[in-house]
């Protein structure tokens, strides 16, 4: 897209009282239109939170090209797995109250194939050693083929994971990272059997209306919440295909997805969580900073770790020695790109939204973060 026809929005949202450091709009929307431009993407989003700031946000380009819509700065985002920091801090919050332990065999929860070898943190960090579920390395089409099957069922949580009993492990549990989303719907399926409540309902209770995120909510599984109609995106469905998502119910896909990947948010309320989870490290009275613990294998408790070299290494594996300077939460579905990341040692927060998925973002979130560094 040119920038010529890009349409160009941005809200400066200034604190009362509170310094505020330059933010350089033009520069954001260079960055942003170059984002575009590069990904076919026909919109997005970028924001900046320096030193504390409330944010900056640059909107530019249409939700689609048939209604040369401007990409609105409060719309409702897919945030894919960035779902799962949610997750972490849900049963955060539930280990506080005494209703789980992170260090608890899964089996204490969920029957599952080995769980009493498998803890609930494990689940959360990727160390359970539990196969793919909907994750680029699955080497079948078991996920794509039963979303295909049933697009409009809104399937519980509980007999996802029913259902997924017989995926093959990819190893011992501790022993190495591997990417999985069926960690997630596991480690969702405890939080609900631990409290008794479905996760939607948790969801609620324990992050959006404590944090008051008035447009994020969960649309999936039992008791599910909803709010506006997430922004349209497109993908390439196969080589040479561009699907719309408005072109077919979601409903099937995200409730296969579940506390994996199934949340809705705006960009407002990711940078208020941005600043619960990264600056202030609290949720009312629960201490989040366990989630920021990374280890060797690049994630922490649904936060990636970002080497300067080696990016966001927990999808491919990450090298020893790996540094994690900047803490990530990347979230990635047919028709939107996410991205939250915060480097401690400057206190800056950027987010970047894409229309389409499929590009390669380390880079470019590296340079985003020099370039809020700017004046």
């Amino acid at each position: 897209m040119s920038r010529s026809v890009g349409v160009l929005l941005v809200l400066v949202s200034v604190a009362v009282g509170a310094p505020t450091p330059t933010v350089n709009v033009e520069a954001l929307t260079r960055f942003l239109e170059d984002r575009l431009a590069e990904s076919g993407a026909e919109g997005g989003l970028v924001a900046v939170s320096k030193g504390g700031a409330d944010a900056t946000i640059v909107s530019a380009g249409v939700t689609d090209a048939s209604s040369a819509t401007p990409v609105p700065i409060d719309g409702a985002l897919p945030v894919a797995s960035i779902t799962k920091s949610f997750v972490a801090a849900v049963l955060l919050s539930l280990q506080r109250d005494g209703l789980v332990e992170l260090d608890d065999p899964l089996g204490d929860y969920v029957d599952w194939p080995d769980g009493e070898a498998i803890t609930v943190r494990q689940l959360l960090d990727h160390t359970s050693g539990v196969g793919p579920w909907g994750n680029a390395t699955d080497p079948t089409s078991r996920f794509l083929d039963t979303v295909l099957s049933d697009l409009t069922t809104n399937r519980t949580l509980s007999s996802v994971v029913e259902s997924l009993r017989d995926v093959e492990p990819i190893g011992q549990p501790g022993f190495q990272t591997y990417y999985s989303n069926l960690n997630y719907l596991l480690a969702g399926r405890v939080a609900e059997v631990a409290s008794g409540l479905p996760f939607a309902r948790l969801f609620t209770e324990r992050i959006t209306a404590p944090l008051e995120l008035a447009s994020t909510y969960y649309p999936a599984g039992e008791s599910p919440t909803s709010g506006p109609a997430p922004l349209p995106g497109r993908f390439e469905f196969e080589e040479g295909v561009l699907v719309s998502t408005t072109a077919y119910s979601n409903v099937g896909f995200l409730s296969l997805l579940g506390p994996s990947a199934a949340g809705i948010s705006s960009a407002a309320d990711l940078m208020r969580w941005g600043d619960a989870l990264f600056r202030e490290r609290r949720l009312g009275p629960v201490d989040l900073s366990p989630m920021l613990d990374v280890r060797p294998g690049g994630y922490g408790l649904g936060v990636a770790g970002v080497d300067p070299t080696a990016g966001s290494c927990v999808f491919e594996g990450c090298p020893t020695g790996a540094k994690f300077e900047v803490l990530a939460l990347n979230g990635e579905v047919p028709g939107s790109s996410t991205r939250l990341w915060y480097d401690p040692s400057t206190d800056t927060l950027v987010l970047l939204y894409l229309n389409r998925d499929g590009s390669e973002l380390d880079g470019p979130m590296l340079e985003l973060l020099a370039l809020a560094r700017t004046p």
